[in-house]
């Protein structure tokens, strides 16, 4: 039997890729990875990653792909969890993905924000790790007692900037936070899949972009704001059974 081509995103630092990837280890599975070149039109890519399985069907987007991938018990163990690991997935793809972007890549041109929004997204960042943190201090994973794809979600949106923002003085507040991504990181699974993730060191940024001690003085600037309830995470009730037609080039 053949195995399932799995297509990945052709961007090099793609969250989607990742928790794919992720789950893919922890389900035991085997695929043909194909990665689609860099500069491949806008349709070719839109719906990466993808999976295309002997049979012709299509599921295509991280969290369809990852949900198809993992073992069941990584869903929930019941409808209860279920309902909560689809709200941290959610969660992960609607508010965090996009504030962990543009929190990194602020230089010009990288991002379709406007440069309020580019210059907020650090303090929404630390808001969402001082929420991460409140939720886990009596918790080792988000959802039950055992890793689940809401982990793996949250964990994978949060790389880039764990990787490249969060220098140690900005990650000391979060001990919680922090104790809960390298306990994910470090999985085997986690290792397989992304190796080993090297947390921001503090070094002078590259050209273009913000240092993680600018952002951290953002922060901090607005840090008394931070003790205020911060919302709730609504449940997201939309299932998602869309096929596409995925071009192999």
């Amino acid at each position: 039997m053949a195995l399932p081509s799995l297509y990945l995103s052709p961007h090099p630092h793609s969250a989607h890729n990742a928790r794919v990837l992720v789950a893919l280890e922890y389900g035991g599975q085997r695929a043909r990875l194909v990665e689609t070149r860099r500069g491949a039109s806008a349709g070719d890519v839109a719906g990466l990653p993808a999976v295309e399985a002997e049979s012709g069907g299509q599921v295509w987007g991280g969290a369809a792909v990852s949900h198809l991938l993992a073992p069941a018990a990584m869903r929930g163990s019941c409808g209860e969890e279920a309902a909560l690991v689809r709200q941290w997935t959610s969660y992960a793809d609607i508010e965090l993905l996009p504030i962990a972007c543009a929190s990194t890549f602020p230089a010009p041109g990288l991002l379709k924000h406007n440069k309020q929004a580019v210059d907020r997204a650090p303090v929404e960042l630390r808001k969402t790790l001082r929420f991460l943190d409140d939720h886990l201090r009596l918790r080792t994973y988000l959802v039950g007692e055992k890793i689940t794809l809401a982990d793996v979600a949250v964990s994978c949106a949060l790389l880039l900037p764990y990787q490249h923002v969060f220098n140690p003085e900005c990650r000391k507040p979060f001990v919680n936070a922090n104790r809960w991504f390298e306990t994910c990181v470090n999985q085997p699974e986690f290792r397989r899949a992304l190796g080993e993730v090297k947390f921001c060191d503090g070094r002078p940024p590259t050209s273009g972009e913000k240092s993680a001690g600018e952002l951290c003085r953002v922060c901090r600037k607005t840090n008394q704001d931070h003790n205020q309830t911060i919302r709730s995470v609504q449940t997201q009730a939309k299932g998602n059974n869309l096929q596409c037609k995925i071009k192999s080039d």
